[in-house]
């Protein structure tokens, strides 16, 4: 919950002040500071459920199963961190950015260009993890058999959330923070759902994958047809 507040909620707050130029103290400016502690409110939840998608897994599998799909789920979760990073690192620095109508970044995210430079970035990131998983079949598949599979249907699912969410950010251009709040809701509560019918490792990462790439698929598809043309 730190992360989510170091790393989206504040930057926002800061963004949308400044992007709403606030004058000295009056009446006024403290109801647009509220407006700007609601909108980086709404950015904390959606920020606090996309980092949970990648936990509850996590809490499951140790509650369900043995101990080796627990230290299988570890494993590829420490290995898929890099990616975490970077989407944190990507995220941060755009969503102040793209705060306010037609930003320069937005329109190129949508843009043909922008959308190539997204789908390349996808598939460099899908050989990466094909790649981590012949390393981790060779330092750890002896003694857990299904690292493999495991890692690379996370880091799949993970890489492809990470990479069309993206364009998710245009939440802040078109101004409906609510809607990325209430589907990282949605989605949190149908991942847990799922999750109690699973019953292998590889059933949660499956299932774990599938929302999490449904789920942003479809903001995104709401975000298209919200936005201005």
């Amino acid at each position: 919950m730190l992360v989510a507040v170091a790393i989206y909620a504040l930057p926002t707050l800061a963004g949308v002040t400044l992007a709403k130029g606030l004058p000295n103290w009056s009446w006024a400016s403290t109801r647009k500071s509220w407006d700007a502690a609601r909108y980086a409110f709404f950015v904390y939840i959606a920020s606090v459920t996309f980092i949970a998608l990648q936990y509850v897994p996590q809490f499951v599998s140790h509650a369900r199963m043995d101990e080796g799909s627990v230290a299988t789920y570890g494993i590829a979760l420490t290995f898929a961190s890099p990616v975490s990073l970077l989407v944190y690192s990507l995220r941060s620095v755009l969503l102040p950015r793209m705060i306010g109508k037609h930003t320069a970044i937005e329109s190129f995210l949508w843009s043909r260009r922008g959308r190539f430079v997204v789908f390349a970035t996808l598939l460099t990131m899908l050989v990466a993890g094909y790649l981590g998983s012949v390393v981790l079949e060779f330092l750890y598949g002896e003694k857990y058999p299904d690292i493999a599979i495991v890692f690379v249907v996370f880091f799949a699912g993970y890489s492809a959330t990470a990479t069309i969410g993206i364009y998710s950010l245009s939440l802040h251009t078109v101004g409906v923070p609510r809607l990325g709040a209430l589907v990282g809701l949605v989605r949190l509560t149908v991942l847990t759902i799922t999750l109690l019918f699973t019953r292998s490792l590889l059933d949660v990462v499956v299932a774990t994958a599938v929302v999490m790439v449904a789920s942003e698929v479809m903001l995104v598809a709401l975000l298209s047809r919200a936005r201005p043309r």
